[in-house]
């Protein structure tokens, strides 16, 4: 065992760790972090249905996010396009727009940087928050019976609640 260790060139580990350091340092990989609008002070989040937060890049500004609500009400399929507003400080944005009386929802939400596109399926609990235990992240688009099997494993979201 000691001969091997003498003979591997363990002198470029260091540099190894580095280097990976560095790709990870210099581009990163885009997160998205989802949030209570009640949460920021900012007035363009005020009405807002969820802040996100953009993480794991260099340059959160050049990161594109797009939303729609995706949702069943009294058994239909329905999509609602939702606006992105960025916020105060670059890597904050607000999601606005606004949903029916009732039924179930899921926030369909898509994260684009330099070709690495990130995509969310955010439910939303009954209060209209995220239901951050069940947001699923996929680096490809989400397919039609997926979005659909995660809309009906949602509560039923209650306008009331979120007043």
């Amino acid at each position: 065992m000691i001969k091997l260790w003498h003979r591997t060139k363990w002198w470029l580990f260091p540099g190894i760790v580095v280097f990976a350091g560095l790709g990870v340092w210099a581009g990163g990989h885009v997160s998205l972090f989802f949030g209570n609008p009640a949460a920021n002070k900012d007035t363009k989040a005020a009405g807002a249905l969820m802040l996100v937060q953009v993480t794991g890049c260099a340059t959160p500004e050049s990161v594109t996010v797009r939303a729609t609500a995706e949702g069943i009400v009294d058994g239909q399929r329905r999509s609602v396009p939702l606006e992105t507003v960025r916020l105060g400080k670059p890597e904050q944005l607000a999601v606005t727009g606004s949903l029916p009386e009732a039924g179930r929802w899921v926030l369909s939400v898509t994260a684009k940087w330099t070709g690495q596109d990130q995509y969310y399926l955010v439910p939303l609990a009954p209060d209209g928050g995220p239901l951050r235990s069940r947001i699923r992240n996929h680096q490809a688009p989400f397919r039609t019976a997926d979005v659909e099997a995660t809309i009906r494993e949602t509560p039923l979201l209650m306008t009331q609640a979120r007043k």
